[in-house]
């Protein structure tokens, strides 16, 4: 493949090298075409001179062959782009079936759902473990539809709340996602992009948040406590009603987010930019906002 495609640099730049100094001989130089070309002028019987073709003459009669290939290319690389497209959807379809088969074979013949309660037997921990290994595996290779689908089906089956706690789920794309009412508590989401995610009364109490992107994420009375969340990126957050408390938000970043009704009680704020954040009505200290960084200052003298 890149053989081929060094070989069309090579004669793309010599087709264009050509006609340069085609053009450079015969505009520059005030040469006149040689008369094999077809191109120079030449006298008639009567003695009349006619100009021959000139190099914009050329230009305008391969305007056409070159529009016509350049949009023949077009279509092409639209169609390509079309079967890479709907090849991946099927490739992503049949993950996601083979999951969720999977997933009700562990459930129907090894009793997955009934293993949360017997966690002393080993075999239910290797059910559980398997479970969780294929969860976090498919979570990473299907695109936000497909993930969507796979967040439904483990809140529907009533196996979310064992399956996904404690999962190892650092530095996951979660982006967008449907997660409502998911329980994450625990979880490890070191770095994980959960920007603009749909998180309205998660459970991510004690989950690991630290440098996560959670731009714009819907946090709407989530349970965050004891989470730490530390260095994490909450520009525009929607976090009205969430449970903060006890929360690791050192050096977070809170531009603009929305902590209105929010439990902020026991939380590190140590160095987090509250620029712009909405605190009204959310519980806090004054003694926690002075160890903030730019805190509105209606919040200052109201707490």
């Amino acid at each position: 493949m890149r053989i081929r495609s060094a070989w069309r640099i090579i004669v793309a730049a010599a087709l264009a090298f050509g006609v340069f100094w085609m053009g450079y001989l015969y505009l520059v130089k005030d040469y006149a075409w040689a008369d094999w070309t077809g191109f120079g002028g030449f006298t008639d019987p009567t003695n009349t001179y006619h100009r021959g073709i000139t190099l914009w003459g050329v230009i305008e009669i391969m305007i056409i062959p070159v529009a016509l290939a350049i949009g023949a290319w077009y279509l092409n690389k639209q169609e390509r782009e079309s079967e890479r497209a709907e090849t991946r959807d099927r490739v992503q379809g049949a993950t996601l079936q083979s999951y969720l088969d999977k997933m009700s074979d562990l459930m129907l013949r090894y009793e997955l759902k009934e293993s949360s309660h017997r966690v002393g037997r080993s075999k239910d921990q290797e059910v559980l473990k398997v479970a969780q290994a294929r969860t976090v595996s498919v979570l990473r290779s299907l695109d936000r539809e497909q993930r969507d689908t796979v967040f439904d089906f483990l809140r529907d089956a009533g196996l979310a709340g064992f399956i996904l706690k404690e999962s190892p789920l650092r530095g996951i794309d979660l982006s967008g996602s449907r997660i409502n009412g998911i329980t994450l508590s625990g979880a490890n989401l070191l770095r994980a992009n959960l920007s603009g995610a749909q998180l309205y009364e998660a459970n991510l109490s004690g989950a690991n948040l630290v440098q996560a992107n959670l731009y714009g994420a819907h946090l709407l009375s989530a349970n965050l406590s004891g989470a730490d969340l530390s260095g994490a990126l909450l520009y525009g957050a929607l976090l009205y009603g969430a449970d903060l408390s006890g929360a690791d938000l050192s050096v977070a970043h809170l531009y603009g987010a929305d902590l209105s009704g929010a439990d902020l009680s026991g939380a590190d704020l140590r160095g987090a930019d509250l620029s712009g954040a909405d605190l009204s009505r959310a519980e806090f200290t004054r003694e926690q906002l002075a160890e903030a960084k730019n805190v509105p200052e209606k919040y200052m003298e109201d707490g």
